[in-house]
């Protein structure tokens, strides 16, 4: 018998082998490719960020919008998901904050808030919670900024139907810290205060207060600190809503994100206090001069 046709016949077999081989091969990285997405799963809250059509940013704007789970009462919020968007352009401002799913737990509680910086000033901020994706919220969302008294521009002081009134000026002694402020009111409310706080060898900074009807909705300081571990550059940057739950707090040292203690936030609290307590009974004398 000849080897010839056997010879023939296993050359077919191994070409109809590997033919298999390549199929299947082909079969699992589709299946692979096409399972890809599922496995990526990353969701997204959107929207966009509104003010007035007559309100300008500059080139030197930064927007920063933040989806934070706030179920923790009266402590730091947890971030989820950050956007920064600089020189953002005008009115309105559109933002994605994508995140993974497993970040999200069914039974907490998410909202976004924003903020947007002129330079080193916050000029924009909201001034209420949004909630978003649980308890059947949306994922879409339309956000009103307000402007900060003294971070505005002259395009936003012109759009505002109530005109800013003279700040107070005023300076604070308290323990080994000594401050120069400037309060700013409209309607007879106070706004925003801008604290110059020098505290000797321990430290100076310079922070900003934010609030409405009374009630603190930001603090920001930024400044030096000198401890144990020698001087260090801090920030830090409070949120809360109109009850004075908190909803975001962020602390970073030397560039270094770190949670905030809760001493910080107590701190910045009573601080806050302080100084609205002595610039409101500034005015009040100033009003009652006049």
């Amino acid at each position: 018998m000849s080897s010839r046709p056997i010879a023939r016949s296993l050359e077919h077999i191994a070409a109809l082998a590997a033919g298999c081989i390549a199929a299947v091969l082909l079969a699992a990285c589709s299946a692979k490719d096409a399972a890809a997405p599922a496995e990526a799963g990353i969701e997204s809250v959107a929207g966009t960020l509104r003010y007035t059509d007559l309100a300008t940013l500059s080139d030197a704007a930064v927007v920063e919008v933040e989806l934070a789970d706030v179920s923790v009462a009266d402590g730091p919020a947890d971030i989820v998901s950050s956007q920064r968007i600089r020189n953002p352009g005008p009115f309105p401002v559109h933002f994605k904050l994508d995140y993974a799913p497993d970040r999200i737990d069914p039974t907490h509680r998410y909202t976004v808030q924003a903020r947007i910086r002129e330079g080193e000033r916050l000029a924009f901020a909201t001034d209420t919670a949004y909630p978003v994706i649980t308890g059947g919220h949306p994922k879409t969302i339309d956000i009103a900024v307000v402007a900060i008294g003294a971070g505005e521009t002259a395009e936003v002081v012109a759009a505002t139907t109530a005109p800013a009134e003279r700040p107070v000026e005023g300076s604070l002694v308290s323990g080994s810290v000594t401050s120069k402020y400037s309060a700013s009111f409209r309607n007879g409310s106070l706004v925003s205060i801008q604290e110059e706080r020098d505290a000797g060898d321990a430290g100076k900074s310079g922070a900003e207060y934010q609030f409405k009807e009374g009630r603190l909705l930001r603090y920001i300081e930024l400044g030096t600190r000198t401890g144990a571990a020698g001087k260090q550059q801090v920030e830090f940057d409070f949120a809360f809503d109109d009850t004075g739950e908190m909803l975001a707090a962020r602390k970073t040292v030397d560039d270094t994100a770190m949670k905030p203690d809760i001493t910080d936030i107590y701190a910045a609290r009573n601080r806050a206090d302080l100084l609205r307590n002595h610039a409101l009974a500034l005015k009040a004398s100033r009003d009652h001069a006049h």
